[in-house]
């Protein structure tokens, strides 16, 4: 008779999302498609590297502000969503764990990895969001150069 002992690899066990998770997904897409739109409504108007043709054109420089202001508020809005949902899910998560009465080390492990993850997503759209948006002001300069 052998004598096996089995490991379980908790990598490879199947991860159920969480409500919370999947509203910060769709958030995340939704965010990530406003600003697309917002910069090809933008390029239209002036591709990348020509925006000296519109050096003082007051209506792009309108829009350039009206998509800059967009920008910003998507940028609170998500730092404010994320902040909410990643509690709202540490929340639930620690609730879980306290149910059996007795918590593991591979239980904060796999708390600590779902948050990070979280956080990251969350960083990673506000850095998106952050670039865009200096994108819009060095647009601004550039117009507003053509004033002078």
């Amino acid at each position: 008779m052998h004598d096996s002992a089995s490991t379980w690899d908790l990598r490879s066990i199947p991860h159920e999302s969480t409500s919370a998770e999947r509203a910060l997904v769709f958030f995340f897409l939704i965010a990530v498609a406003v600003a697309a739109a917002n910069l090809i409504r933008i390029w239209r108007m002036a591709p990348p590297f020509l925006v000296s043709r519109q050096a003082g054109n007051q209506s792009f420089l309108r829009q350039l502000r009206q998509s800059t202001r967009s920008t910003s508020q998507w940028m609170e809005l998500t730092l404010l969503f994320y902040c909410l949902l990643i509690r709202f899910d540490l929340y639930h998560e620690c609730s879980a764990l306290l149910a059996p009465g007795r918590i593991l080390a591979i239980d904060v492990v796999y708390l600590l990895q779902n948050v990070l993850v979280l956080l990251e997503m969350g960083l990673l759209l506000m850095l998106l969001l952050f670039l865009v948006r200096w994108h819009f002001f060095s647009r601004i300069e550039s117009v507003k150069s053509g004033f002078d």
